[in-house]
């Protein structure tokens, strides 16, 4: 055999080889569990800087409980509701909205619109 073809020879044999660095089989769920119990940044810091501040993620994270207490915004039941009870939802939502319209102030507002876009991102093209 030509020196040529014995090192094509081992290549291949080098490719199809089993790899001992690959025949572990990572749990993707387990990996990602431990990289959120040992982040490399601190996550506070990075959620303070992307919702603009300290005070606005302590506003939007009370928007957010006070939305997953309100049965109102539940969302994982409209696959199992009809047209008609989509709207008597939809209606009962935009009649909450306008009471917190008329009880807060303009960036609160916004903020609340913000937060609603993450729990019921269909509720705009719903309501139109």
């Amino acid at each position: 055999m030509s020196s040529n073809n014995h090192r094509r020879l081992l290549q291949l044999t080098n490719q199809l080889s089993i790899n001992p660095c690959s025949d572990t089989v990572i749990d993707p769920k387990k990996s990602i569990q431990d990289e959120r119990l040992n982040p490399s940044f601190p996550i506070q810091e990075l959620t303070d800087y992307i919702n603009g501040g300290a005070e606005n993620s302590r506003l939007k994270k009370m928007v957010m409980e006070q939305l997953e207490r309100d049965p109102l915004w539940k969302v994982d039941d409209y696959p199992n509701l009809s047209l008609q009870e989509i709207r008597v939802r939809v209606f009962k939502k935009v009649k909450s909205l306008v009471s917190y319209f008329m009880n807060e102030p303009i960036p609160m507002f916004k903020l609340r619109f913000e937060v609603i876009n993450l729990v019921d991102p269909g509720f705009y093209t719903r309501v139109g």
